[in-house]
């Protein structure tokens, strides 16, 4: 078990952030020779990549900006038994996400990688919950933010 500013945690926050910079968004739209630049909210969210390439490209980066934090904080409860270093660890592929290094700290709003982490911390059962009560106010307001 490692300490809180153990190298091993140090080195995992750095996994974490990088894994959380990696914008799904704008690699999907390059890869379809498209700029979300130009396109809705000018920004790397799934709705927006949804509005340029179609809802199938908007779901898929959804699921790997999830999975991206789901899968760093699912192995972060792994290897750390501190509570700090669980959040601090499921706080940094969002914040990734948001300020990512590889896009000049400009990048998407964050929500999908957000609750990949709040799944792996939750677990299923309560998530599922929660997530049902979000879709009931996005089918009440017609908004998701």
């Amino acid at each position: 078990m490692a300490t809180f500013l153990s190298k091993d945690f140090l080195a995992y926050a750095l996994l974490a952030y990088l894994s959380g910079s990696v914008c799904f968004g704008y690699l999907i739209a390059k890869f379809k020779k498209i700029d979300l630049s130009q396109i809705g909210s000018r920004s790397a969210t799934s709705s927006n990549v949804a509005r340029g390439l179609g809802l199938r490209w908007g779901v898929a980066n959804a699921v790997l900006d999830f999975a991206k934090s789901f899968f760093i904080v699912y192995g972060a409860q792994i290897f750390f038994r501190d509570p700090w270093q669980i959040i601090v660890l499921a706080i940094l592929p969002t914040l990734g996400h948001i300020f990512p290094v590889w896009f000049h700290f400009k990048g998407g709003k964050g929500g999908a990688t957000f609750n990949g982490a709040v799944l792996a911390i939750l677990g299923l059962k309560l998530y599922l919950f929660i997530f049902l009560i979000f879709i009931a106010i996005v089918l009440l307001t017609k908004k998701t933010s």
